[in-house]
């Protein structure tokens, strides 16, 4: 660590706190069932927690002026030990074996540099929603005898990962007859919308990637129609959309949308065959759409200028004159971009476990897998208990994940050769209300709220060291 400027890292996993003035890293023994690992803050004077906000701040000002005010962080560990007792009152059966706690360095108070909070958040990827209204006066975005095109990027890594390059995409309608309203001027733009859903929905490249079922939920679905410019919304299935008739007369409420919505499912394993080298997605797809003439540029007619966030409206003209593009919400004619901002998966119990691994690795434990009888090395090796404390059920949960970075100063360094030694821990905490088992007395759920939690924990923490807490925006 003093050859390198980054932080050696170390992960802990606590899923309750011990709340008991009496406690100590001793008492952090194995669960009967397991599956629970208990924890928190202890004091590096005489190991008993301090795992309450009143107990840090009591510990904080007891400490004499000009004392180094420390403290560790410790966890149950998950294996067990066969070489030494586990009924001795003394407590001397957990120094030095497996079962002894998992801690960090000595804290102190004045050499923290960060404290950070991560919250939990499921990857989510870019939704584009694409409407278009018919306006007054019989006129839509698409005069009659065009070709309306919309163009389609989505880019990420499942993209990358199926085509080795971006996808995307040109759809066209292929020319509508007898569908341009009463005036004969325009296309029916529910119906040239339609068209291109279908096409997009059979499209050997994007279909795959794109989710385009029927959900029965109007606000999430992949097609729906309105009749009232946008306040009430129908949905059609894929296989209806050959089905959509054009307006028998012009009418400028009527629309329709599409949404852009990725929908690649990735394999996962349980823990039999689980492996750190399965493929996990980080990147979630990102989509845009953009309008096109039949030159293949963007429509100059309809202003269709990528903003999808943007809250201003633009248009080309009154609704009388000619159709429009508008990009926000309230927009109640012409046709508009609407984007959901994607969300990068954080907390994610296989995220953790392989932090976890990366540990054990760190202490020589390696996790067996690969082999044909991983499984029972595993067994012998008990880190198949490291792997019961995030299950595969519990790899579906989402923790929370705090962050403390301090240094250890090399008081005697004449020559300036090395850096201090950086030391960054994360504690994963999941984001449970309850376990379902039995709790050790003085021992608390963890649930977010309250003066024994990490969230008070940590903000109790950035009060005392003066450091900077990072949370989420």
């Amino acid at each position: 660590m003093s050859h390198f400027n980054h932080s050696f890292h170390k992960s802990f996993y606590i899923d309750r706190l011990v709340n008991n003035a009496a406690k100590k890293t001793k008492d952090l023994a194995i669960d009967a069932n397991g599956t629970q690992l208990a924890g928190g803050l202890y004091k590096s004077t005489d190991y008993t927690n301090i795992n309450n906000v009143a107990a840090l701040q009591a510990y904080a000002a007891a400490t004499p002026a000009g004392a180094k005010k420390k403290f560790i962080i410790a966890s149950e560990s998950p294996r067990s030990s066969t070489l030494s007792s586990t009924t001795s009152a003394t407590g001397w059966q957990n120094h030095g074996g497996y079962d002894e706690s998992i801690k960090s360095k000595d804290i102190q108070m004045n050499f923290i540099n960060a404290l950070g909070r991560a919250d939990a958040a499921v990857g989510v990827g870019q939704t584009y929603e694409f409407q278009a209204f018919g306006g007054a006066s019989s006129t839509s975005c698409w005069p009659c005898g065009s070709d309306p095109m919309v163009r389609i990027d989505l880019k990420g890594s499942d993209a990358l990962r199926m085509l080795g390059h971006n996808a995307y995409r040109q759809f066209d309608i292929g020319g509508v007859c007898n569908c341009c309203g009463d005036d004969g001027d325009y296309i029916d733009p529910v119906k040239a919308m339609a068209m291109i859903a279908k096409n997009i929905a059979d499209d050997p490249i994007l279909g795959p990637l794109l989710d385009t079922s029927a959900t029965g939920a109007v606000a999430t679905t992949y097609f729906a129609t309105t009749v009232d410019g946008g306040t009430t919304w129908v949905e059609v299935a894929v296989a209806d959309l050959d089905a959509v008739a054009c307006a028998a007369t012009w009418d400028a409420n009527r629309g329709a949308v599409i949404r852009i919505k990725p929908g690649v499912v990735d394999t996962e394993f349980g823990n039999c065959s689980w492996d750190t080298r399965d493929f996990k997605n980080y990147e979630p797809l990102l989509a845009n759409v953009e309008v096109l003439d039949e030159s293949g540029n963007s429509c100059d007619l309809c202003l269709a200028t990528h903003n999808p966030l943007g809250a201003a409206s633009y248009n080309n003209g009154a609704p009388s004159t000619l159709g429009q593009f508008f990009y926000n919400a309230t927009s109640t004619a012409g046709a508009q971009f609407n984007a959901v901002v994607p969300v990068h998966d954080l907390g994610g119990g296989d995220g953790v476990f392989k932090d976890l691994i990366l540990s054990d690795a760190y202490m020589q434990m390696p996790y067996n897998q690969g082999l044909r009888d991983s499984a029972r090395f595993r067994e012998i090796e008990q880190s198949d208990r490291l792997l019961s404390n995030i299950t595969a059920a519990n790899r579906s949960y989402w923790y929370t994940l705090y962050y403390l970075t301090h240094s250890v100063p090399r008081y005697n360094n004449p020559t300036g050769v090395f850096d201090n030694d950086q030391y960054t821990y994360t504690v994963a905490v999941p984001k449970w209300t309850a376990l379902g088992a039995t709790i050790a007395a003085g021992d608390l759920v963890i649930n977010g709220t309250g003066t024994s939690d990490f969230n008070s924990l940590w903000d109790e923490i950035a009060t005392l060291s003066g450091a900077t807490m990072v949370t989420p925006s």
